[in-house]
């Protein structure tokens, strides 16, 4: 008895070292090709508009079992962002958990709204709402990038009409060619962020630096855009402020 147990583990093992070692060989390594003619990632072309989803691994502080104490958890947040450029504007929503802002520039000054509703130059945050974004953005480095980060990297890309998270690719950081949801990518790559780009079309696909990952999707533009009316008074007053102190200065008296 003790000798067939013995042969049909030995059997076993062999048979489970085979196919340990098929699955290796069916396994297709990144190839890597030499790197394509053209742009490595092509740049935006007003109009069209693209939805981002972020999702990032956060460590959190919950109750712990005691009710006294607490203690670090992870989980995932997911934070959206909708961006549209245009030849004469460029919005964004962007929203999570925390919140949902949205975002106009006339690609010199940006205006942002929040639950309020209330219109207010970019930058200008009442003390509750820098608490919040503080709050968020100390939270960076368990992985998560604060709707702050989000719009800066969006208006950022937008005001050179690059993507955002892709404008650092250069043909230095190219690694290969893999295929990620069925599309042949090439992909790039600098210390620990990843951005795969569709080979035939130059599109960003997706881009993942340590527990960051966020994915690209592009939808329809809306057919018509316009500046609501407080933010247009805003943006026109800037734009008067602008002319006044670029002004030439008068000579004589």
């Amino acid at each position: 008895m003790n000798y067939l147990k013995i042969i049909l583990a030995g059997g076993l093992l062999l048979l489970n070292v085979s196919q340990q070692r098929i699955a290796a060989e069916d396994e297709v390594p990144m190839s890597k090709p030499p790197l394509p003619n053209g742009k490595l990632v092509r740049e935006l072309a007003p109009p069209e508009a693209w939805e981002l989803t972020v999702r990032s691994t956060v460590s959190v502080l919950e109750p712990a079992p005691d009710g006294k104490s607490q203690m670090k958890k992870t989980r995932e947040r997911i934070s959206k962002a909708v961006f549209t450029q245009t030849e004469k504007m460029q919005h964004a929503r962007i929203s999570d958990e925390k919140g949902v802002y949205e975002f106009w520039s006339d690609g010199l000054d940006v205006i942002y709204k929040d639950a309020s509703d209330q219109a207010k130059l970019g930058g200008s945050f009442s003390a509750d709402e820098e608490e919040e974004l503080d709050e968020a953005e100390a939270e960076a480095e368990s992985g998560y990038t604060g709707l702050s980060s989000i719009s800066e990297e969006v208006f950022s890309g937008m005001a050179e009409n690059k993507f955002p998270f892709f404008r650092w690719i250069k043909p230095k950081h190219y690694i290969g060619v893999e295929q990620l949801f069925e599309r042949d990518c090439l992909v790039f790559n600098s210390g620990n962020t990843r951005a795969w780009v569709d080979l035939a079309n130059r599109q960003p696909v997706q881009w993942i630096k340590g527990k960051q990952k966020v994915l690209f999707q592009k939808v329809q533009t809306p057919q018509q855009m316009q500046f609501p009316t407080d933010v247009a008074a805003i943006l026109e007053s800037r734009k008067q402020d602008r002319a006044v102190i670029l002004a030439p200065p008068k000579r004589g008296g």
